[in-house]
C-alpha cells in the first residue's frame, strides 16, 4: 500500500518444508512432545599412551575436541524435546562456529525451541523455514527454561531470509500453569547475542513478539534491514536484557496485524535509541519506546535521546475492513500478564516516549508500558519524517495518531517533529491525551492529587507539516481534576498580597488553571490545547536536593505567569516496603513552561534548601524567567 511517500508491503508467505534428507522420530509424539534433537558442541576426551613407555600406558592427557555441522537441504522432522532440548542447538563453539553452517533446512512440528545458537560464534543460518516452536524459533543466547541467559553471549552470527511460522508461548501451552512471563520476552527470532546481523527474516504467527532484538551499534554497522513481523501480540521489541550504554536501534522493520505493540522498547541506559526505516500497519498501538536510567533520586541527570525517522504508521490499511475481528488464540491472553489489548480497543499510532530511571515490573506486576518508577530528569524526543496515515472513524470508535502514554503517571519530557506527512487521517483524530487515572488519588499513589504525568504534555511541531500553517504546539489539559482531588490548592504564600491580606483565588489566577496558554484553541477530541507557532513552549524540571526529598512533602508547587496557575504534585509512591507502598514521594517536577514568559514558583511546603533546575532541550532562542519564593530570606 502507498501512502504519501512511503509505503508498506503485507504479503503471506510461502514456506517449503519438504526436503531430500531427513532427521526425524519416526512417528508424531503429540502426546509427550518428544522427538529428535541434535547438538552440535566441544567436549573434551582423556585418553592414555601406551607406546614409547617401555609397555607402560600414561595417562592424563586430554583431547580437545569440537563439532561441526555444514547442513543444507536437510529437514528436522518432529524435532526438539519438550521443555528440554531444540531441534537444533549449536553449544560453546567460540572458536570452530565460523566453520559451520545451516543453508535451505527445515524443521517440521517443532516441541520445543528450533535452531538455539548459545555462546558460539560467527554461526550464518540461512535460507530456512521452520513451522512450529515452543518457545524461540531462532534463538542466539537466548534465555534457557530456567529462565536465565546463558554465561557467554554468541558473537557475529547471522540470521538471513529466514521464515518462522507458529511460535507458542511455553508459558500457556497444553494448558500449562506454572510459570509467568519474565521480563524477556520470547520471538520467533530471539537475539541476546553481540552483533547478530538479521536481514530479510520473516516471523508469521507469535503468541509473543515476533523480533526481541539486542543490542545494535548504529555508529559502526548496519546490521538490521528487510525484517518482517506480523500476526502477533508484538512485533519488534527491544531486548531489555541488555544493560549497556551502547546506542540501540531497530532499522528496517515492517509490523501488521499486532494486538498489541508494533515496535516497543523499554531500553537500559542507553545513550540513544532509534526507530528508523520502520513500517507498521493494523497495530493497537503502534511505536512506544521508554529509556531508563539514571536515577533521579541520586539527582543525577542524562541528555538521553530517542528518534523516530523515516517511518510509517497506518491506523487502518485499505483492507482492514472487518470490524468483526477474530480474538487471538485461546492460550495467547491466557494468563494476564499477556496484557492483551481488546481486539475492540482503537489503533494508536505513536505513544510520545518517557524517560524513567529504572525498569517497571512489566509484565508480572503491571502492564509492560507502566510506568513503574521515577521519571528521569534529562531526555529529549523527535520524529523527523513520519507519515501518519489511515486515522479516523472506524468500527463505531475513533483512532488516533499521536497519544500520550497514560500509564505513564509522572513528567514528561516533551516530544519535537519535523517533515511529517499526513494522509487520510481528520483533524479530529491527529492527537489524544487520557486524563489522569482516578484511581492514583490514593495514600498509595497520587495522596490527594491527580498525577502530573497524563496531563504534562507537549508536543512541538517545528515546520507545519503535522499541524499545517507555520506549525506550532499542542499542549494537555494541565487544568484537568478529577472528582476526588481534594489537594490542588494555591499555596497561601501566592495567595498574600503586600499589606497581607489574603487574595481569592480568582484574582490570582485570573486567566485560568493549568499551563500557560495565550491564544491556544481547545480541542474536544484531543482533549488537547492547539497552540500558534509564537508559543514556544519547553519542559523545565525541578528538583529538591535536600536529604528528605522523598519523605518531606512540599507541593501543591504553583507555577505562575501571566495569569496562569499550575498546579504541580510531584512524582508517585513507587515503591514497595513489605508489600506495601513506601509512602514516599519525591518532589521532583516537571512542568511545560512557555518561553519568554515570567514565572513564579511557590511550594507549599518550605522551599528546600537545595534546587536543582533544568531546561530540557533548549533552542538557541529559548529563555524563560523563573522566581523561586522563600518564606525566610535566608540570611546571616
Amino acid at each position: 500500500e502507498q501512502h504519501g511517500t512511503r509505503s508498506i508491503s503485507m504479503r503471506g508467505e510461502v514456506g517449503l518444508l519438504a526436503r531430500n534428507i531427513r532427521i526425524q522420530r519416526a512417528a508424531p509424539q503429540n502426546d509427550t512432545e518428544y522427538g529428535v534433537h541434535v547438538l552440535v558442541t566441544k567436549y573434551e576426551r582423556k585418553y592414555a599412551i601406551c607406546t614409547g613407555f617401555g609397555g607402560r600406558c600414561v595417562s592424563g592427557y586430554v583431547m580437545n575436541l569440537e563439532g561441526e555441522a555444514r547442513l543444507s537441504n536437510v529437514l528436522f522432522l518432529y524435532a526438539g524435546q519438550g521443555q528440554y532440548r531444540p531441534a537444533l542447538h549449536f553449544l560453546n563453539l567460540e572458536t570452530a562456529g565460523s566453520k559451520s553452517f545451516i543453508y535451505s533446512c527445515a524443521v517440521h512440528t517443532g516441541y520445543w525451541t528450533g535452531i538455539y545458537i548459545t555462546n558460539s560464534d560467527a554461526i550464518t543460518v540461512s535460507d530456512t523455514v521452520i513451522w512450529r516452536s515452543v518457545g524461540p524459533t531462532f534463538g542466539v543466547d537466548a534465555r534457557d527454561r530456567t529462565n536465565r541467559v546463558p554465561a557467554g553471549r554468541s558473537r557475529n552470527c547471522q540470521l538471513l531470509r529466514n521464515l518462522g511460522v507458529g511460535m507458542i508461548f511455553p508459558s500457556t501451552h497444553r494448558d500449562a500453569d506454572g510459570v509467568i512471563d519474565d521480563d524477556h520476552m520470547q520471538a520467533v527470532f530471539d537475539d541476546l547475542g553481540a552483533d547478530t546481523v538479521l536481514m530479510d527474516n520473516h516471523a508469521a504467527g507469535s503468541e509473543r513478539a515476533g523480533f526481541t532484538l539486542a543490542a545494535s551499534s548504529n555508529a559502526t554497522r548496519r546490521n538490521q534491514g528487510g525484517n518482517s513481523a506480523h500476526s502477533a501480540l508484538f512485533g519488534f521489541n527491544f531486548n531489555s536484557d541488555v544493560n549497556s550504554r551502547v546506542d540501540r536501534e531497530i532499522r528496517g522493520a515492517t509490523a501488521w496485524k499486532i494486538l498489541n505493540i508494533a515496535v516497543f522498547g523499554e531500553v537500559i541506559k542507553a545513550a540513544s535509541v532509534t526507530a528508523s526505516n520502520v513500517r507498521i500497519a493494523d497495530a493497537k498501538h503502534g511505536i512506544y519506546i521508554r529509556v531508563t536510567h539514571p536515577l533521579s533520586l541520586e539527582n543525577r541527570r542524562e541528555d538521553k535521546v530517542i528518534t523516530m525517522q523515516d517511518v510509517l504508521v497506518v491506523g487502518r490499511s485499505a483492507g482492514n475492513t472487518n470490524c468483526n475481528a477474530a480474538p487471538p488464540g485461546a492460550y495467547t491472553c491466557k494468563k494476564e500478564t499477556a496484557r492483551c489489548k481488546s481486539v475492540n480497543a482503537p489503533h494508536m499510532g505513536v505513544l510520545i516516549p518517557n524517560f524513567s530511571s529504572d525498569l517497571n515490573s512489566g509484565p508480572k506486576v503491571k502492564p509492560w508500558e507502566d510506568g513503574g518508577s521515577y521519571a528521569a530528569i534529562g531526555g529529549s524526543s523527535m520524529l523527523d519524517g513520519v507519515t501518519f496515515a489511515g486515522f479516523g472513524e472506524a468500527c463505531g470508535m475513533r483512532d488516533f495518531g499521536l497519544t500520550g502514554q497514560p500509564l505513564h503517571p509522572d513528567g514528561n519530557h516533551g516530544l519535537r517533529m519535523q517533515r511529517a506527512e499526513v494522509v487520510n487521517m481528520d483533524n479530529n483524530s491527529m492527537a489524544f491525551f487520557e486524563n489522569p487515572n482516578p484511581k492514583w488519588i490514593s495514600l498509595s499513589d497520587c495522596i490527594d492529587m491527580d498525577c502530573d504525568g497524563p496531563k504534562h504534555y507537549y508536543v512541538e511541531d517545528m515546520d507545519g507539516t503535522f499541524l499545517g500553517g507555520n506549525g506550532g504546539s499542542i499542549i494537555t489539559r494541565a487544568e484537568f481534576k478529577n472528582a476526588k482531588v481534594t489537594g490542588a490548592n494555591i499555596p497561601l504564600t501566592l495567595k498574600v498580597a503586600r499589606d497581607g491580606t489574603t487574595l481569592p483565588d480568582e484574582q490570582i489566577a485570573t486567566e485560568g488553571y493549568g499551563i500557560a496558554r495565550p491564544n491556544c484553541t481547545l480541542m474536544p477530541e484531543w482533549n488537547a490545547y492547539r497552540c500558534p507557532s509564537n508559543n514556544v513552549y519547553r519542559v523545565v524540571v525541578i528538583e529538591s536536593k535536600d536529604s528528605d526529598r522523598e519523605i518531606r512533602r512540599i507541593s501543591p508547587l504553583a507555577v505562575a505567569a501571566n495569569g496562569w496557575v499550575d498546579l504541580m504534585n510531584g512524582m508517585q509512591d513507587h515503591g514497595w516496603c513489605f508489600s506495601y507502598t513506601c509512602l514516599a514521594r519525591l518532589m521532583t517536577f516537571h512542568p511545560v513552561l512557555l518561553m519568554g514568559a515570567d514565572y513564579q514558583f511557590h511550594f507549599a511546603g518550605t522551599t528546600p534548601q537545595t534546587l536543582g533546575v533544568h531546561l530540557l532541550a533548549p533552542g538557541p532562542t529559548d529563555r524563560v524567567k523563573i522566581r523561586i519564593h522563600y518564606q525566610a530570606p535566608q540570611r546571616l
